[in-house]
């Protein structure tokens, strides 16, 4: 039993300085995302964008998640995947609104080092507005292929009725704009605000 026990501390003490040797990004408003390392480079996966499209939220448009100010948040896994007829894994949720960046190791360090900004490119995953996940798409290799000068985003938004259902009720519900029926579309952009706002971070 003394023998399990040390494993397990000692397995839990190598997990967490495993943590903190991967690469860190803080944004202007003081939060702070754990990445990870990897052969390809260095990634923050499941960054949330959007707050949760659930409840009063569903069939709305998206509004911009603010995580709480000097927060450290874990972004070595990734999010779920939005609702459609066939998941692609079990990870299928609402809590959707997610996106991953893909950087070339020590990116940070080397474009502070430097004073230059990196290329940024968004991928929209396809799937006629009915399936697909950005999570089936690691930005790594592209990441690698560029000599690890440049940064990939990938993104996840509502789909299917989720994203794109249309009526004159639904309209009601946007009392900004009164669109309906491109909720998908409305995630998307809301995506590429959040990059613009704070990719710097990760240059």
């Amino acid at each position: 039993m003394q023998v399990l026990f040390a494993v397990a501390i000692l397995a839990s003490l190598i997990a967490v300085f495993c943590a903190a040797e991967g690469p860190v990004v803080k944004l202007n408003n003081g939060v702070q995302y754990q990445g990870k390392s990897e052969h390809d480079g260095d990634s923050f996966r499941g960054i949330r964008y959007g707050q949760s499209p659930e409840g009063t939220l569903r069939f709305a448009p998206p509004l911009m998640y603010a995580p709480p100010a000097d927060a450290v948040v874990d972004a070595t896994k990734l999010g779920h995947v939005c609702p459609q007829s066939h998941c692609p894994n079990t990870r299928c949720s609402e809590d959707c609104l997610l996106l991953n960046i893909f950087t070339g190791a020590n990116a940070t360090a080397n474009a502070v080092q430097s004073e230059n900004l990196l290329p940024v490119a968004i991928y929209v995953h396809g799937g006629s507005y009915r399936s697909g996940s950005g999570n089936l798409y690691p930005g790594g290799p592209l990441v690698s292929f560029m000599k690890g000068q440049g940064i990939v985003v990938t993104i996840n938004y509502r789909l299917g009725a989720l994203g794109f259902l249309g009526s004159q009720q639904l309209r009601a519900l946007d009392a900004k704009d009164g669109s309906t029926g491109n909720m998908g579309i409305q995630d998307q952009r809301l995506a590429f605000q959040w990059v613009q706002d704070n990719i710097a971070a990760c240059t």
